[in-house]
């Protein structure tokens, strides 16, 4: 009696071992897609949501265990790698987007990587530069062997049908509020799903295409010719302010246009009493609630920007700009 009692704790241990092993590796796998940017710094933090990838994963290794007995090492060891990938897409995305407000072009920023390498080498001790490539390896090496035993212990768990059930009924849900999402359909409680990293990659991918084909280029258009001789404005110190305000609504709206009207005849009154001029002009943005760059460079370079694809293929060529025109009439400027 005493045997059968220790046996049946034994076993009982074993699998609520299995099942803690089976739920740490999942959340890790889910934290490892999933995760915020700490702005303005290169960290990251959990946002709380949920990996698509990690439902379509875990779909995937339950169809493998039942008409194939399971992922072989090797499978998982490849699985581990592509994970990693996913990994490092996800890191990029969100910190690049974070520190810049923009997404990534492989096309246009993978060409600066030489030079910031090149600098990071000039300043850095070799010691330094030494210690950090160490580091990285390091951290690549740890960070796979972390993931392939989070994965080999969710497929290990897919052993057991209790353990299929429970797994592809929470990879179902996220798969259906994947779907609901991007829909606006209301969800339960706060349960979010992350932005699917493949997505990103295959954005890269098209840009990337996109851009090597000479497509972006040519959609630019040619550059506006900028031959002012700045006659009118000879002699006189030029500054460009660009202010936060979408100020036509104080013109066009009645019950904004009348409250001001009495201080700006003053204003006018003023600028005339003082022997000088004022000039104003609406101009249509090209943006609106933010993103105000595009706005600026629009202007500057005389090209609609409405994206910040375009703002990325625009900065990357040599076209001339207002400043530069000032530049060749003799002005100094400072931009």
């Amino acid at each position: 009696m005493q045997r059968r009692s220790s046996t049946g704790v034994l076993v009982s241990a074993r699998r609520l071992a299995r099942w803690g092993r089976c739920v740490a590796g999942f959340v890790l796998l889910n934290l490892s897609l999933t995760f915020a940017s700490i702005w303005p710094t290169l960290g990251v933090r959990p946002s709380g949501e949920l990996s698509v990838e990690l439902a379509l994963c875990v779909v995937a290794l339950i169809v493998v265990r039942r008409h194939w007995d399971g992922p072989s090492r090797t499978a998982l060891r490849w699985l581990a790698g592509g994970w990693l990938l996913l990994v490092v897409g996800r890191y990029v995305e969100v910190t690049v987007t974070s520190l810049y407000g923009r997404d990534v072009n492989v096309y246009w920023d993978l060409q600066h990587i030489p030079a910031v390498g090149s600098m990071f080498a000039a300043v850095a001790d070799t010691w330094l530069v030494a210690s950090a490539t160490v580091a990285l390896l390091a951290g690549v090496i740890m960070s796979y062997l972390i993931t392939r035993w989070a994965l080999g212990v969710v497929a290990d768990a897919t052993k057991v049908r209790g353990a299929q059930w429970v797994l592809g009924s929470v990879a179902g849900a996220v798969l259906v509020l994947s779907v609901a999402q991007p829909l606006g359909m209301s969800v339960p409680g706060a349960a979010r799903v992350a932005s699917p990293v493949a997505a990103v990659y295959a954005r890269e991918l098209g840009e990337l295409i996109y851009e090597m084909s000479g497509a972006g280029v040519r959609d630019l258009g040619a550059p506006p010719v900028l031959s002012s001789d700045l006659s009118r404005v000879r002699g006189a110190d030029v500054f460009v302010f660009f202010l936060e305000s979408y100020g036509a609504v104080s013109w066009d709206r009645p019950e904004l246009a009348t409250p001001l009207a009495a201080s700006r005849a003053e204003f006018e009154a003023d600028v005339r009493e003082t022997g000088r001029g004022v000039a104003s002009a609406f101009v249509e943005s090209t943006t609106f609630g933010g993103e105000s760059w595009l706005a600026h460079i629009s202007l500057l370079t005389g090209t609609e920007v409405r994206d910040p694809a375009t703002s990325v293929r625009l900065m990357a060529q040599e076209r001339d700009t207002m400043v530069k025109l000032f530049g060749r009439q003799g002005y100094r400027t400072v931009a």
